[in-house]
């Protein structure tokens, strides 16, 4: 993996076999794959891409329990019921 100069890289002694890169420290961004040979010749980037993104999802607001699936008190939206929950918001 490669963005800017930041390279993160795996040896792979046999080909056709399943190789692990720990890939730690890499920022959010889009990532390519490229090979090089043993004689230091760089391939074009691979056709897929690896996407990093620890950006935490917004928390959805205003969601309510549909009267259905709620079995206490209307008001507080709390449920006993542990599936097929129906919201609504």
């Amino acid at each position: 993996f490669a963005l800017a100069d930041k390279v993160n890289k795996v040896t792979i002694a046999t080909v056709d076999t399943a190789t692990d890169l720990a890939a730690t420290g890499l920022v959010d961004g889009e990532y390519k794959v490229y090979t090089v040979d043993i004689a230091g010749n760089i391939s074009t980037a691979s056709a897929g891409a690896v996407t990093i993104d620890t950006t935490n999802p917004s928390v959805p607001t205003g969601l309510s329990l549909a009267d259905s699936s709620n079995t206490g008190s209307n008001d507080d939206n709390i449920t006993s019921q542990t599936s097929a929950l129906t919201l609504s918001g």
